[in-house]
């Protein structure tokens, strides 16, 4: 199997992962404040689960899954950053 496919699948685990467990949090009895401590923890966790699979057999090696799982975050970061500095302007 190719590295960039095993990538992009860990990936679209990842996130998918991610999203089902914030819609569960969300829709949950559990504070909000408790709720905004979860939701980046989360996102590595289930990125560790994801990518730890393709290290762990041997179809990605190490330094790409980091790179990739740190540019995901990185580009989730600034997407979430823009849309809050986009939000408070039309405020």
């Amino acid at each position: 199997m190719d590295s960039n496919y095993a990538l992009m699948q860990a990936m679209f685990f990842a996130l998918a992962g991610w999203i089902a467990t914030c819609y569960q949090i969300v829709h949950s009895r559990i504070r909000p404040e408790t709720r905004r401590f979860l939701v980046i923890p989360l996102w590595f966790v289930w990125m560790a689960l994801a990518l730890g699979g393709p290290v762990f057999t041997g179809s990605v090696a190490l330094s790409d899954a980091l790179a990739t799982g740190g540019s995901f975050s990185v580009g989730m970061l600034m997407f979430l950053l823009m849309r809050r500095v986009n939000s408070r302007r039309q405020n």
